[in-house]
């Protein structure tokens, strides 16, 4: 890179991270302080592609979507952002801070997912995105802690009071498919109703760990109980109306 150019990436840089400083110490950041910010570590980038400044350009078009009501336009500017922050990740994977940014706009996509229990996934994978960053850069944990703990209260919204099913959990490798929540308002909403119901109930759950415990090792295993028992099963009891 010539001299001239080095000195125009360095002074694009410099100008867009002060711009970011002073908008990340304000309770509402402005929006034309925003695209400006964006507009640097895009000319920057354009210069030369460099992790950091896919970074800090992720971290700008992050922090003017905050800015954006909930909707299309911010989940598109949320998507671009995470698309930078993710390039960051690829070209510095043991940099804890890249992870960490990275998880806060994941955290806030997962509000665009089309189910509860897509919702649950994505906020799984953004707990252990931040807990990798925590593990790359210890420094964080302040900032961390305080994220999961917004996170660990979305989880806990979201997922069923009540337990689910060991084995079809096992067979399925999660607790939140369709047939795992099937099952697990069967026993809530119909066997819990009859002495019979809640003797199967109890005698399931003396068994079911250690059957569970044998499928999640094997994957001949756990294909076979989800296609030739579980989803014949749930098929009969719709067909049955059970």
């Amino acid at each position: 890179m010539e001299k001239q150019q080095e000195q125009n990436f360095t002074e694009l840089v410099e100008k867009g991270m002060e711009l970011m400083k002073g908008q990340m110490e304000l309770e509402k950041v402005d929006m034309d302080k925003c695209n400006q910010m964006v507009k640097l570590f895009e000319d920057a980038l354009n210069i030369k592609e460099d992790a950091y400044v896919f970074h800090l350009y992720g971290r700008a078009m992050g922090l003017r979507t905050t800015i954006l009501p909930f909707g299309k336009e911010q989940e598109i500017q949320l998507l671009m952002a995470l698309n930078y922050l993710s390039k960051a990740v690829n070209i510095e994977p043991d940099d804890g801070e890249f992870h960490f940014w990275r998880a806060f706009v994941m955290l806030d996509l997962h509000r665009y997912a089309n189910s509860d229990i897509e919702k649950i996934e994505k906020l799984e994978e953004t707990k252990r995105e931040y807990q990798l960053a925590l593990s790359l850069e210890p420094k964080l944990e302040s900032q961390v802690q305080n994220d999961l703990h917004y996170l660990n209260q979305f989880l806990n919204e979201l997922r069923p009071a009540k337990s689910g099913c060991f084995i079809a959990t096992a067979a399925f490798g999660t607790k939140y498919v369709n047939e795992v929540i099937y099952l697990s308002n069967f026993r809530d909403k119909v066997l819990q109703k009859y002495i019979l119901g809640r003797y199967f109930i109890k005698f399931y759950y003396k068994i079911s760990p250690f059957l569970a415990s044998i499928i999640e090792d094997h994957s001949t295993l756990k294909y076979l109980v989800r296609n030739i028992l579980i989803k014949p099963m749930i098929h009969l009891m719709n067909y049955f109306k059970i």
